[in-house]
């Protein structure tokens, strides 16, 4: 019976001890916390810290090609696309141009203006373009894109226009315009496998 008393108390002891253990490392432990966290502060400065941020965002800015293109403020919307332009789309699909079929386009129309015009644009150009110009409820987009573009921006699209006119007149079909134009503009377009 005294063997069990004594195993009792010593197991009860080493608890009391695991206990007091733990306890001391939790101590250890917010000590060296709240000792680290008022170096940390000894050692930042945040007006600095906020001027770096900032000095960061500029150079960000500045190297961003996206900048160069696309603007803040919102171009006046005006006919940009001449309706030979689509004349020539449409010549190039088989689709028919009578009465308003012309000037009532379909969605595909934008996705091959997208080919022809805005991939000759550095690659996040366009990305920043349907970011800040989302498709709305209606399934349209609020904006052109070309209201969103710079200066620069805009004769770069303006002269690219000209160039797919050009090119779309000198295809016979929609996968030759698009040969021509990866070809005179070194655009990579994956080629149909059956035609040479």
């Amino acid at each position: 019976m005294k063997k069990t008393v004594d195993e009792k108390l010593l197991k009860n002891q080493q608890q009391q001890l695991e206990i007091a253990r733990e306890d001391r490392e939790r101590l250890r432990k917010h000590i060296v916390g709240i000792a680290d966290q008022r170096a940390g502060e000894r050692l930042t400065d945040p007006g600095l810290d906020k001027k770096n941020l900032k000095d960061l965002l500029v150079k960000y800015k500045e190297m961003n090609p996206v900048r160069k293109f696309i603007q803040d403020a919102v171009r006046t919307w005006g006919i940009k696309y001449e309706l030979v332009y689509y004349e020539q789309m449409y010549r190039l699909h088989g689709w028919p141009t009578d009465g308003r079929k012309l000037y009532d386009r379909p969605g595909v129309c934008g996705k091959k203006t997208d080919q022809l015009i805005y991939f000759r644009f550095p690659q996040e150009v366009l990305r920043e373009l349907r970011i800040r110009n989302p498709v709305g409820p209606n399934g349209r987009r609020k904006l052109k894109y070309f209201q969103l573009l710079t200066d620069v921006g805009y004769e770069l699209h303006t002269q690219f226009v000209k160039d797919a006119i050009r090119i779309m007149t000198q295809a016979k079909d929609w996968t030759g315009a698009i040969r021509l134009m990866s070809k005179e503009f070194g655009k990579p377009y994956q080629m149909d496998i059956f035609n040479d």
